[in-house]
């Protein structure tokens, strides 16, 4: 059974049972962190900080997109509702300009399928009103991006080289040390570098695909969508129509230029060879 509202829509002038196109709910668990320090054997010398999860500030997201019941009106309102460990703290309604639509300016066949998958999602989600998760999204994209390139592959190998040297040298100084309280405090440090998870973040990724790429004119326009999606994310803002269809631009810029137009210079660059090829006589 469809849900329905009863909205005043200032299009048709009616009052009516606005009918649910589609709802999008997000669930965010805040962890409440504390830090302790750990202590050598003896508890004399402190060796490192370590933080501990004691609990959850649970936020709860969810936007709804409705559509006049009247016959032949086509207006939409987005419902947004906003709760904080189960207390509303903020539920608003926003009629949608029907015209505020974006169109894909790229199709599967221009761009490599993750990427071209996630950026076809972040448009759908502009187009229904989800403006959380287009925010989210955007990033998403230029990480997709930067996996696509290789770009955090080869990163993640180049510091997993730095680790197992780091790890090598500790093991030569338990194997020279002769201290007993230096023995445990380097195996401690041996344990907690080889448990480590070797993260790479956006930030950096950002900065070596720009290097790889040399599109340095797009270091800022990178960033600036970098940052947009972890205000987004780990401040939970929900962001405005304008500040969206700003920055699905500028993404849909980079990607024309990784993409796209490096495309277009092979292309360009392998006909000028052929000609080349062909006054000198040589078969392509």
């Amino acid at each position: 059974m469809e849900e329905r509202k009863l909205i005043f829509c200032g299009s048709c002038r009616n009052r009516g049972n606005a009918i649910l196109i589609t709802k999008e709910d997000f669930e965010y668990k805040e962890p409440i962190v504390e830090i302790y320090p750990v202590f050598s054997e003896d508890g004399e010398e402190e060796l490192y900080e370590e933080e501990k999860i004691t609990g959850f500030k649970e936020y709860l997201y969810e936007n709804k997109l409705w559509k006049c019941g009247t016959p032949n009106c086509n207006k939409t309102f987005l419902e947004k509702a906003s709760s904080v460990d189960g207390q509303t703290f903020e539920q608003t309604l926003i009629p949608l300009e029907q015209s505020w639509q974006r169109k894909k300016r790229f199709d599967s066949k221009d761009i490599p399928t993750k990427p071209y998958l996630i950026y076809k999602e972040s448009i759908n989600a502009f187009n229904q009103g989800m403006n959380y998760s287009c925010g989210f999204l955007l990033g998403s994209i230029l990480e997709a991006v930067c996996i696509e390139q290789k770009i955090k592959e080869k990163k993640v190998k180049e510091e997993e080289l730095k680790k197992e040297k780091v790890i090598k040298k500790l093991e030569n100084e338990i194997e020279e040390a002769e201290d007993t309280s230096k023995i445990e405090e380097l195996k401690t440090k041996h344990k907690k570098i080889s448990s480590e998870k070797i993260i790479v973040n956006l930030e950096t990724l950002v900065n070596i695909l720009i290097s790889e790429k040399r599109l340095e004119t797009f270091l800022k326009l990178a960033h600036t969508i970098r940052d947009f999606r972890n205000e987004t994310t780990h401040e939970i803002y929900i962001p405005k129509r304008q500040e969206l269809d700003t920055s699905l631009e500028m993404i849909e810029e980079l990607l024309n230029e990784i993409y796209i137009k490096s495309r277009k210079i092979e292309t360009l660059n392998s006909q000028m060879k052929g000609f080349k090829n062909r006054r000198r006589g040589i078969a392509t």
